[in-house]
């Protein structure tokens, strides 16, 4: 009777741990640019796609092999708090042409590959949106998860 208890208690525990975690092991979808673009043409970009599964990446901006990544978050109540954040200065100065909701929560990834050292930061994303935002040289780029 202990077991199933436990085994009870450990399977509500992990649900609401992946519940609270917003969901971006699928594929992206570029779709948009705004900024300044330094070494990397973003019309070669939009239309291409990255994608998070597990331990592996591949994409036109991440790529990890299954040696694993690692990922954490940083969860802010909603835009505006992401927004005073001086590190994504780059968010308020852009915010005209920008998509957001008022009231999701924004978290904000830090991805990187165990094998390679290789990170990506910050992806963006919302609690309730199918929609993210990478900062990349001197602008942000539009990403919408596939369905």
């Amino acid at each position: 009777m202990k077991k199933l208890f436990l085994y009870i208690f450990l399977g509500l525990f992990w649900s609401n741990v992946a519940l609270a975690y917003p969901f971006i092991f699928t594929t992206w979808t570029i779709t948009k640019f705004v900024g300044e673009s330094i070494f990397m043409e973003p019309e070669f970009i939009i239309g291409k796609t990255q994608m998070f599964y597990k331990g592996e990446a591949e994409g036109v901006f991440y790529n990890c092999s299954a040696e694993g990544q690692y990922s954490t978050y940083t969860t802010y109540k909603n835009w505006n708090e992401f927004l005073q954040n001086k590190e994504f200065s780059k968010f308020k100065e852009l915010k005209d042409q920008l998509e957001f909701k008022d009231n999701s929560k924004v978290y904000v990834n830090r991805i990187s590959c165990a094998g390679t050292g290789d990170l990506f930061y910050p992806f963006v994303v919302f609690d309730d949106w199918n929609k993210a935002y990478y900062l990349f040289e001197g602008g942000i780029y539009f990403l919408e998860r596939n369905k």
